[in-house]
């Protein structure tokens, strides 16, 4: 319910901790309540989950649904978008939830679509950047974005992407969000969610049929 609610709402829904009790009587010294963590990390306070509407709230329903099918759990490259996906979701830092997405797109737009994984010139940008505008240009959910658009913010995420990974200084350059617009990393960050989570919940729909 989880990967469900943060795939369809985003934010940072997260699971309670169970508690365990026994009778006073029954413990032994030193012994007493205890907690179970969670292997869904902490909630951001920050970008909480909402879940707006009867059209959601069915939406994640079926995405809960679908995350049990066979040709889902099948699925590694979308299982690793949806784990990514998910982790980001805890990440209290914007620089931390962007390598998770990052990989999440690498996942949707690269492996899972058996997509030209580099160019010539080893580069993965283009071929990613390429294959999500295919994908998601002008889809309603996101406000119909232009494919130029799209293209251009996932070359911004992923040169931002590879100067953190390789503890390179900050790419220098302006950002770009889906409207085209010049922006800064944590609106980058909630629009590249934004994508991934979308091509996510088209791709749980096509594999869970």
């Amino acid at each position: 319910m989880v990967a469900a609610l943060r795939l369809v709402c985003g934010g940072s829904a997260s699971a309670s901790r169970a508690l365990r009790t026994r009778h006073p009587a029954d413990l032994g010294p030193g012994q007493g309540t205890s907690a179970v963590l969670s292997p869904v990390g902490h909630l951001d306070p920050d970008r909480p989950s909402i879940l707006a509407g009867h059209h959601m709230l069915e939406e994640a329903r079926t995405a809960c649904r679908q995350l049990t099918h066979n040709t889902v759990r099948a699925d590694r490259p979308l299982n690793t978008a949806i784990r990514q996906i998910v982790a980001a979701g805890s990440r209290g830092l914007v620089q931390d939830r962007l390598l998770n997405l990052v990989t999440a797109a690498e996942a949707l737009f690269l492996q899972r679509t058996r997509s030209p994984r580099s160019t010539p010139t080893g580069r993965k940008a283009a071929p990613m950047a390429q294959e999500a505008a295919r994908q998601l240009a002008g889809d309603r959910i996101l406000d119909s974005p232009d494919a130029a658009h799209i293209s251009q913010l996932m070359r911004d995420a992923y040169r931002w992407r590879n100067a953190e990974v390789h503890g390179d200084e900050p790419a220098t350059g302006p950002m770009h969000d889906l409207a085209g617009a010049v922006t800064d990393l944590p609106a980058l960050a909630t629009d590249l969610e934004r994508l991934v989570r979308r091509a996510a919940v088209k791709a749980l729909a096509e594999a869970g049929r």
